[in-house]
C-alpha cells in the first residue's frame, strides 16, 4: 500500500520510537498527525518533518484522557474525512517486583499501555468502517509474548494489549481493516533513558529506527495482505 497522503495518526509520537516512526513515514509522504503529551517535543519533531518537506499536524493528547483523544480524532476527521492508519505506540516502561508499585503507577500503566489504546480505537473505528478500509498497528512489546519476571505488572499490561489486538482482528474480520501487532525487544531511547532506574540488558536493546522500518515494511504491503504479527529484537534477547 502506498503511504502517499494517508492520514496517519500516532500516538506517543514525540519521542524514542513514536519519534523514529514519524521520521520515517514522512519520508513515505504519510499525511502525518503527532500526538503527545508534550507540545514542546512534538512542535520538535514537526520542525525536522517539515525540512524533510513533509506534511504534519501536532496534538497535546494524554491517551488516557478520552476528551482529549475524542478532540483529537474529532478535528482529524472533519479536517481530513477520515484517518487510514492508527499507530498505538505510546507506552509506560516500568521495571520493579509487583509490591514496589504504588496504586498510582498501576493505574497509570494500564491506563497508558492498555486503555489508551482501547480508547484511540474506539475513537477511529467507526470512521474506517465508513470507508471501508483502514490499518491500525499496535505497537505491543515482546512482554506482551515473553514473560518478564522483573516488571510484572507492565507485562500484564502488554498481555492486555495483545489480547486486545488480537480480538480485534476477528471482529473486523470482512470489513477492510488491517489489524498489526509488532512485538519489540527493549529499545534504545527515551521509553528507557528517561526512566528513574537502572534498566538491564542494556547489550539486548533492539534499534529503534530498525523497528521503525519493520513498521512501514508492514503497513506498505498491499491492502489484501495482513502480517498480523511480528515479534523482533536481538538474536541474543532470549538468554
Amino acid at each position: 500500500m502506498d503511504l502517499s497522503d494517508k492520514v496517519t495518526v500516532i500516538t506517543g509520537a514525540s519521542s524514542g520510537l513514536g519519534k523514529a516512526l514519524a521520521a520515517r513515514l514522512a519520508h513515505e509522504k504519510a499525511r502525518l498527525i503527532l500526538l503527545s503529551r508534550s507540545a514542546q517535543k512534538l512542535q520538535d519533531i514537526a520542525w525536522y518533518i517539515a525540512q524533510e518537506g513533509g506534511l504534519c499536524s501536532c496534538f497535546s493528547c494524554n491517551v488516557t484522557d478520552l476528551s482529549q483523544v475524542k478532540n483529537a480524532i474529532s478535528y482529524v476527521t472533519e479536517a481530513y474525512g477520515t484517518v487510514d492508519v492508527l499507530i498505538n505506540c505510546a507506552t509506560i516502561w516500568q521495571e520493579g517486583t509487583t509490591e514496589s508499585h504504588t496504586d498510582e503507577k498501576v493505574r497509570e500503566m494500564f491506563e497508558v499501555n492498555s486503555l489508551g489504546v482501547i480508547s484511540m480505537t474506539r475513537e477511529v473505528l467507526p470512521h474506517m468502517k465508513k470507508a471501508g478500509h483502514g490499518s491500525i498497528l499496535n505497537i505491543v512489546s515482546s512482554a506482551g509474548i515473553d514473560i518478564r519476571e522483573n516488571a510484572p505488572i507492565y507485562t500484564a499490561t502488554k498481555f492486555a494489549e495483545r489480547g486486545f489486538t488480537e480480538s480485534l482482528k476477528k471482529e473486523v474480520g470482512g470489513s477492510g481493516i488491517r489489524v498489526m501487532g509488532l512485538y519489540p525487544g527493549g529499545l534504545d531511547g527515551d521509553l528507557f533513558t528517561t526512566q528513574p532506574f537502572e534498566m538491564t540488558g542494556e547489550h539486548k536493546r533492539t534499534i529503534k529506527d530498525t523497528v521503525a522500518d519493520i513498521a512501514v515494511f508492514m503497513l506498505t504491503q498491499p491492502e489484501e495482505i495482513v502480517i498480523d504479527r511480528v515479534q523482533a529484537q536481538r538474536p541474543d534477547a532470549r538468554s
